[in-house]
């Protein structure tokens, strides 16, 4: 993950490596997706390296085939609610993460994670 992170330089190489195996028809492809949307959404926003072009990658990676194809899944859903928090587009997040929260009711850790960003998002929205 540090290395994805680029702390030893060669983030565009891994992320190259990423975007290739999320795009296969591989066994990993949607767990490649999964690593390259948290890095997106979660990563990289909440240790202050984002870039105005990370929204357009979020966008391309929830549009592939292997996305869409685990749309409905809570992890899917956690993602696609990061995407529309850093877009700033806090009424839809809440929607997305709301539905993901539900979804994830057998997974506590992974529910406990949804709730944070549930909170963070609500509080932006100046929902208390």
């Amino acid at each position: 993950l540090a290395q994805l992170a680029g702390f030893d330089g060669q983030r565009h190489t891994a992320l190259s490596l990423l975007s290739r195996s999320y795009q296969s028809s591989e066994f990993w492809a949607p767990f490649a997706a999964l690593l390259l949307l948290y890095f997106y959404t979660q990563l990289v926003p909440n240790v202050g390296l984002s870039s105005p072009s990370d929204g357009a990658a979020v966008d391309l990676i929830l549009a592939a085939p292997v996305a869409t194809k685990y749309k409905g899944s809570a992890l899917f859903l956690w993602m696609q609610g990061g995407a529309f928090r850093i877009a700033g587009k806090d009424t839809e997040a809440i929607a997305v993460l709301k539905e993901a929260e539900e979804k994830a009711a057998e997974m506590m850790a992974l529910q406990g994670i949804i709730r944070n960003d549930l909170a963070w998002g609500r509080m932006r929205a100046g929902d208390w």
